[in-house]
């Protein structure tokens, strides 16, 4: 599975900081690979939530696959994609 992940917005946004990840799950150990696919179907299932009052400020997060587009506005409270977030922003911090 192929996903790219990006963020824009949030408050004092620094536009260079938030290039979009790209990554293949090929290329990841089998359980990190199976976690992070596992990860995009749940969110991907989950109820999004509405925008709430002032999201203007709020980061956007973007995961898209070769099956899924998903856009996720802070705060991210549900637990899939929260933790679909943290695991791409890890893997970000690690790969890059």
């Amino acid at each position: 599975m192929h996903v790219t992940f990006s963020s824009d917005g949030g408050f004092a946004a620094f536009p260079g900081l938030s290039r979009p990840f790209e990554l293949d799950t090929a290329e990841l150990p089998p359980a990190a690979a199976a976690r992070l696919e596992g990860l995009v179907v749940a969110a991907a299932a989950a109820p999004v939530p509405a925008a709430s009052p002032g999201a203007a400020d709020h980061r956007t997060y973007h995961v898209t696959t070769d099956s899924h587009s998903l856009r996720f506005v802070e705060p991210v409270a549900d637990g899939a994609a929260r933790e679909l977030i943290g695991w791409l922003e890890e893997l970000r911090r690690t790969r890059s």
